[in-house]
Formats: C-alpha cells, structure tokens, sequence
C-alpha cells in the first residue's frame, strides 16, 4: 500500500507551496500526497478549509478542524509547512492527539522578528516562543533554513536537548537545470522581478516606493508575480508588468527573463537580492 504524506500550509502559494511540490517531485509516485490550506486559494490540487482571516489569524471553525482530522486519518507523515501563528499552533496540537503514532515534520519559513511597533514585536517573539516550544515538544524533526534562523530559535526554547535532538538546518536551494545559463549582454534595459505574496509583510509597499521612483526611467522594468491585498496599488504605473499568480511549470521561464530578482520581505529567513 502507497504511504500517505499529508501537507499542511498556510495560504496554498508562496515558498511553502513551492518547497511542498519539490517534496511531491523527488518523492513521486512512491506516496500519496495530499495537501491542505488553511485560507481561500485557487491553487489546483489543494483541498482549502477556506477559514476566514482577521490580522495574520484564522478563525477555526470546528466543522473544519473535523476535515483537517479526517484529512490526516491514516497518514504516515505529517508536514506542516510554517507553523508561525496561533491559529497553526492549535490546528497542530490537535492533529498530535489524533496522530500520536505518526511521524510528525515542522518546516520553519520565517525569521523570530517581524515588522511594527515595539507592542507588536513583543507579541510576535511570545507568539513564536509559544511555537518552538510546543513544536520540540510534539515534533519528529523541525527544519530550518539557515544556521541562524537555527539558533534564534533555539534562544526562545526551553528544552534545549530536545531541541538540538530534533533539529536539521536544511538550506533552500535551486535547480540549476531549471535556470538559463545565457547571460545578458548589452542590456538596454535592467529588468526587476519580484516573486511572492503582494503584503506589508513581504515589504511590497517598499518595492512600490522604487518603482515610483523609476516610473518614468524607460531604462528600469519591474516584473510582479503573486497576489495580495496590495495588487491594486500597481495599477497605475508604467513600467511594471503584472502576472499575477502563476504556475509553477512556467516560473521558471519568467526568471530567465529578469536580471535582478528582488525580496524586499521583513520576515522572510534571508532577504535576497540577486
């Protein structure tokens, strides 16, 4: 009988998706992969429990916290792709209980900082100190994705030897055969790609101050991909072209026609410039 992986993430886009369909490709048919999301997405190939959002929180409704238990019935492994809020925490809490016997994986995305006030940073370091240490309590294995990120955490949890025990540093990486080994020369124009969600927090409102002060540089172009409660802020400008979400079979493509890609994101794990 195949085994069953069930995937857990937030929003069904994002590097979480991306990072769960490597996991499908290098696993291929020897499991039976089956993905979940927490809030409302279009993505094919994900069952969405579509809860509503207030802040950076979904509300948990018991009729889907049944389907998410349903969902996770007989499954070998578990992997929840970034646990980084409350609602996440209960969600996972719940399917320990349920799942006691089955192996259980925690992939961390983000950093311990977040962006806002002073009261707000306080809330997010107690909201993720909350996290890691319920996670290394209930966890097999807990991935991060640098050494830093690593020992951050580690700073914020209180059982140390469990943590070291259970944690694995597992950089993120790219498939060089995907990316075009052409260089481009004598450029006329530099062009900026910007790929991810369209938030605060993926610092989209400064990348919006750049492309307004080029906006009349016909020697800069700004490519956009993702969506997010800020797309509307783009509409207005003359050289940024907009694709919206996109599949991850043409992604790809998209990179090759770019110079820079740019992640201006406040919480993302290594911001990048490249």
């Amino acid at each position: 009988m195949t085994d069953k992986i069930l995937h857990i993430i937030q929003t069904g886009m994002g590097g979480e998706r991306q990072q769960q369909n490597h996991i499908k490709e290098i696993l291929d048919t020897r499991y039976r992969n089956i993905t979940v999301s927490f809030r409302k997405t279009d993505q094919r190939g994900i069952i969405s429990l579509n809860f509503p959002v207030f802040l950076d929180e979904e509300f948990i409704f018991t009729s889907g916290i049944f389907q998410l238990l349903k969902l996770s019935k007989n499954s070998d492994i578990i992997i929840y792709h970034n646990l980084f809020n409350y609602s996440s925490l209960i969600s996972y809490i719940l399917l320990r209980l349920f799942n006691r016997n089955t192996c259980s994986i925690v992939v961390f995305h983000n950093n311990i900082e977040g962006p806002g006030s002073k009261l707000r940073k306080v809330y997010y370091k107690t909201r993720k100190t909350s996290i890691i240490n319920f996670a290394s309590l209930l966890s097999d294995k807990l991935v991060f994705l640098t050494d830093a990120q690593n020992k951050g955490y580690k700073k914020l949890c209180f059982f140390s030897r469990i943590f070291d025990d259970r944690s694995i540093v597992i950089n993120n990486s790219v498939d060089e055969k995907c990316i075009s080994k052409d260089r481009m020369k004598n450029l006329r124009t530099i062009k900026v790609l910007f790929v991810g969600r369209l938030s605060y927090f993926k610092g989209f409102q400064d990348l919006i101050t750049l492309i307004e002060l080029f906006n009349n540089n016909p020697l800069i172009e700004f490519g956009i991909v993702g969506n997010g409660s800020l797309a509307k802020n783009i509409s207005n400008y003359n050289n940024v072209k907009y694709f919206g979400n996109v599949d991850h079979d043409i992604i790809y493509d998209i990179y090759d026609n770019y110079n820079i890609l740019i992640l201006p994101s406040y919480t993302e794990v290594f911001p990048l410039v490249i």
